[in-house]
């Protein structure tokens, strides 16, 4: 039976790329610590209304829900964003912001500039913050042509709540990037999602050969730090551990903050927030008022990977409000990739890490964790679930929100086009439903695993617009065939090229059809053949990895033992102030 959960849980996330343990993720963190005050937590109060949850009328109106500058107001162009060089701009006719096609750019194909709102214009967006109060932020790469194609893509990272998965060990996924606001940075770090969507198949400098439909357009990446599934909408703020924070000591709680410090001298407060739709919002406002993004002109993929698949789904009402032209012309569409929730319900494997305690079916459960995380659903969906006489937190349900998602705006949803992109053998998803009775997960259960398959299948049905293969990734960006198998997929979808299309295979050929064919010569792991892919699985439980030392904390993570050697970045100072230390997944890293 699983046990209660503690301070040494090792936390499984939903993260592009692959199962690790906490520390993973696909924000583009950097190793440098800014000492400036804009790393310092962004104090907005403690007011516990929530903020205005974004529904939209739907009577159709085609009024932008924001306005950015006044009327023949002129700023220079370097004010607006480093990312321009030269010019000024005027505010637009609709005033949600200036119109930049004036505005000298600079050459930014290898590198994104470093957003962050609350510093650009704290008096708007103050209030946009990771889990740990720093400023939150995203990263703005420019067409160098002036598209008006933009791709806005929420990142991804996990979740945690504190009862299906624990928020102890969260680290960098809880904290601000350290990086001053308007820095260059190294685009796509952890993630390579740029690269998919934009340079083309070889990798190389975007061009219109290898990637004539997105090749020169606007690249704009949210990054994540909200642990909410994009869906946070509270302005309170929670109490949490020093820890969480990512400050100097291990506290246990708000009152050993008091004296806690962050690595750059700024006060820890005990306090979390969970701001994922209003940082949705602030992105998508300093993307209209600052970049050029133009309701009447845009065409948009709003695209979430990973958890920022459960965000796109829940947060595209925002989009509609602040661009209701674009959506309105059919130009707005969403892609979720990599997450979808089925209402899959097995006693014998339950969604959780090791410590959860949880027992209910898959949408019961999610919709439990929306509730602990302050998050707000699909407002048009529980609007409409509302209204028709059924309990709302069926949104929760990923076919019941895609529904809509899509339900024409004069019916009260947002009619909006969506492709799904899923795995239907989710190794995430899989891995995250761990057996209530011995050290196995759904993943390693083929019987279960089947029943798993039908589920996904059943959910599936109806949608008109897919990629569902039938093997073993997370998020399409893992799929090494992605621009023979999802690439035209997505450029039809975009166009309209052709009829919707739904596409089930588009997997590589299976690795391992025996268990004999998995043997790593390892005797200390259990090897195995699961849905045409080998598992060599060390451990799944903390429990399985204690080696007897009491000087060691041992901990299970990607299904391999390891002693935790870290948990804040302070755990990894050398003492050499040469060298840049990060702890990530336990283990400290070191840089010159």
């Amino acid at each position: 039976m699983r046990t209660n959960r503690g301070l040494g849980a090792v936390v499984l996330m939903l993260i592009a790329g692959g199962l690790t343990a906490c520390g993973g993720g696909d924000a583009n963190e950097d190793f440098r610590v800014d000492s400036g005050s804009d790393a310092s937590r962004v104090d907005s109060g403690s007011d516990a209304s929530r903020v205005d949850s974004g529904s939209v009328d739907s009577g159709g109106s085609l009024t932008s829900s924001f306005v950015g500058c006044a009327i023949d107001e002129v700023s220079d162009c370097t004010a607006l964003a480093p990312s321009f060089t030269a010019g000024t701009a005027t505010c637009r006719a609709d005033r949600t912001g200036f119109d930049v096609t004036t505005c000298a750019r600079g050459d930014r194909r290898f590198d994104n500039e470093l957003v962050k709102p609350a510093v650009r214009d704290a008096t708007r967006w103050s209030a946009a913050v990771a889990n740990n109060g720093e400023p939150w932020s995203l990263e703005v790469s420019l067409s160098p042509t002036g598209s008006d194609v933009w791709i806005i893509r929420l990142g991804g990272g996990g979740f945690c709540d504190d009862d299906l998965l624990s928020c102890v060990d969260r680290g960098f996924l809880a904290m601000g990037v350290r990086t001053a606001d308007g820095t260059d940075i190294e685009p796509d770090k952890y993630g390579g999602m740029r690269r998919r969507w934009v340079e083309g198949p070889t990798g190389s400098t975007p061009n219109d050969v290898d990637n004539p439909l997105l090749w020169d357009a606007n690249f704009a990446q949210l990054n994540y730090k909200s642990s909410t599934l994009w869906t946070g909408d509270s302005m309170a703020a929670t109490d949490t551990s020093c820890r969480d924070e990512g400050c100097l000591i291990p506290g246990t709680g708000p009152a050993d903050c008091e004296t806690a410090t962050r690595p750059n001298g700024a006060p820890c407060t005990g306090r979390w927030y969970r701001r994922g739709r209003i940082n949705i919002r602030a992105g998508i406002e300093v993307l209209m008022q600052r970049f050029g993004l133009d309701d009447q002109t845009a065409r948009v993929l709003y695209v979430g990977t990973s958890a920022g698949a459960y965000g796109v789904q829940h947060s595209a009402d925002l989009l509609v409000e602040r661009l209701p032209h674009t959506a309105s012309r059919g130009d707005l569409r969403v892609v979720p990739d990599g997450a979808w929730a089925a209402d899959f319900d097995d006693a014998s494997f339950r969604m959780g890490d090791q410590y959860s305690t949880n027992t209910a079916a898959d949408v019961a459960a999610v919709a439990t964790s929306f509730a602990r995380l302050g998050g707000t659903m699909l407002p048009t969906c529980v609007a409409g679930e509302t209204a028709a006489g059924r309990d709302p937190a069926r949104c929760t349900d990923s076919v019941v929100a895609h529904a809509w998602l899509t339900r024409p705006r004069d019916e009260g949803g947002l009619g909006l086009p969506v492709l799904v992109l899923k795995s239907r053998l989710d190794t995430l998803e899989l891995g995250f439903h761990l057996a209530t009775s011995d050290a196995t997960s759904l993943l390693e259960d083929a019987s279960a695993r089947a029943a798993w398959v039908a589920v996904q299948d059943a959910s599936l049905a109806g949608l008109p617009w897919l990629f569902a293969g039938l093997c073993r990734y997370h998020t399409t960006v893992e799929v090494e065939s992605w621009w023979t198998a999802v690439g035209p997929l997505v450029g039809d979808f975009f166009t309209d090229a052709t009829a919707p299309r739904r596409v089930l295979d588009g997997c590589p050929p299976p690795q391992c059809t025996t268990a004999a064919q998995c043997n790593d010569g390892d005797p200390s792991t259990t090897d195995m053949c699961a849905a045409g892919a080998c598992i060599n699985r060390e451990c799944t439980r903390d429990a399985e990895c204690d080696d007897g030392d009491a000087s060691t904390e041992d901990v299970c993570r990607s299904q391999r033992c390891a002693a935790r050697e870290c948990y804040a970045n302070a755990d990894c100072d050398d003492g050499n102030p040469s060298t840049a230390e990060r702890c990530r997944e336990y283990t400290c890293e070191r840089m010159p």
